[in-house]
């Protein structure tokens, strides 16, 4: 498999012990890859209660507590979410057990020798299907918010002319409002990839991450969305 110069990645976990481990299992992975992380650009930081934050991909993610619910943050009890646009470009989002797998299982084959392969989700859905998807497994009641990207755009742009500092880009409103859906055959060809649907990876992601599901949904059959 080939992987891009610079690949970010996020791991989220429970507690300090968690995040050294898999901080050492990612170093482990990469070694024999040729890879590593970037010593100034890795670090573990703690988010309960808006202790800390960290920048990926132009975002800045940050819990902030509300000025009206004391001990309510943002990113736990908001009960909006802002959208860029209408939410209807395809996504294919990946349980990211699927991938440590697939890089595994693709060394292991011979036939992967010098190839490419799309590792994706089951696949393509919404934006709004992923926030909808979340939103039931966790029984929670969440407003979309949507903004039109297009006025959004324009004036990140101007601003990045201006060399104002953001924590978004235009570029990344424009990619959120782009198809992007994959075809991942030829790693199900070449050495059996076989992806989870959306809603059990958001389940094992939730799980891991010791978060509390709505147990009403947990034994339905997933949606045709999901699945």
């Amino acid at each position: 498999m080939r992987f891009p110069s610079a690949t970010h990645l996020v791991v989220l976990c429970t507690s300090r012990a968690h995040a050294e481990e898999a901080q050492r299992r990612v170093v482990a992975i990469l070694a024999p890859l040729g890879l590593q992380l970037h010593p100034d650009k890795t670090r573990i930081v703690c988010l309960i209660r808006g202790q800390q934050g960290f920048d990926f991909l132009g975002f800045h993610h940050h819990k902030v507590e509300s000025w009206r619910w004391r001990n309510h943050y943002y990113l736990n009890r908001w009960p909006a979410i802002p959208i860029f646009g209408d939410g209807k470009h395809l996504q294919q989002p990946v349980y990211v057990g699927d991938v440590a797998a697939a890089v595994v299982r693709s060394l292991e084959s011979e036939s992967t020798i010098g190839q490419t392969y799309n590792i994706s989700g089951a696949a393509p859905v919404t934006y709004n299907q992923i926030i909808d998807t979340v939103c039931r497994l966790m029984g929670r009641k969440v407003h979309k918010i949507h903004i039109p990207a297009a006025p959004v755009v324009a004036g990140l742009a101007a601003l990045e002319r201006l060399s104002v500092r953001l924590p978004i880009k235009a570029e990344q409103i424009k990619r959120l409002n782009e198809h992007k859906a994959f075809d991942y055959q030829d790693a199900a060809r070449d050495f059996g990839y076989q992806p989870s649907s959306l809603a059990e990876g958001i389940r094992q992601e939730l799980k891991e991450l010791g978060m509390p599901m709505d147990s009403r949904v947990l034994s339905q059959r997933p949606t045709k969305a999901e699945a």
